[in-house]
């Protein structure tokens, strides 16, 4: 879903609306796959846990920071955050 969302939200216009559904619906997307990824264990490398693991930790924090950026209108931080993730 966030891959097919991705694209629409990165090149609609900021504060379109379409913009800001779509960034809801791939920012749900995105925390779907982080917490889903919590279940893979057959790659485990410490204990429990591997790579994957850490990139779900990245990708929650990624989420949590871009959209508080975005509710303290610092757009372009917003902007780089989730470009990133």
């Amino acid at each position: 879903m966030s891959i097919a969302v991705g694209p629409v939200v990165l090149y609609r216009e900021r504060r379109d609306r379409l913009h800001k559904m779509g960034g809801y619906i791939w920012v749900s997307a995105m925390l779907n796959v982080a917490t889903a990824s919590r279940f893979i264990s057959s790659i485990a490398v410490i204990d429990p846990f591997s790579p994957i693991h850490g990139i779900a930790l990245l990708a929650y924090w990624s989420v949590y920071t871009g959209m508080g950026h975005i509710f303290a209108k610092r757009i372009a931080a917003h902007r780089a955050v989730l470009r990133n993730l």
